[in-house]
């Protein structure tokens, strides 16, 4: 699972490949199986003006894509893990800053 870049799904149902910060990248280095972005003969591992891929291309290489489905904000896969830790924080420093 490639773990610095996610998928967001463009309007035309493909997936566009992002780096952590929302940014298209240009190339997806060492990936196997090797994918081809859409329009382009060349491999994802090669420089390009951005990379789309189809949802089967992602899927191959273990590409998280975001879900937005349900007008939800965008998460990142741990957020399931770490949501309850995050919600317990917030409410205790909200309480705290009650309390000042």
């Amino acid at each position: 699972m490639i773990e610095t870049h996610f998928g967001r799904i463009n309007e035309r149902g493909n997936v566009d490949v992002l780096d952590l910060d929302g940014c298209p990248i240009s190339h997806l280095p060492d990936t196997r199986p090797i994918v081809y972005p859409i329009g382009s003969s060349l491999g994802a591992g090669y420089q390009h003006g951005g990379i789309e891929l189809t949802t089967v291309d992602a899927g191959k290489i273990g590409l998280w894509i975001e879900d937005i489905s349900e007008g939800e904000c965008p998460s990142h896969p741990l957020e399931a893990e770490l949501g309850d830790t995050v919600r317990a924080l917030e409410s205790e420093i909200k309480a705290r800053n009650n309390q000042l």
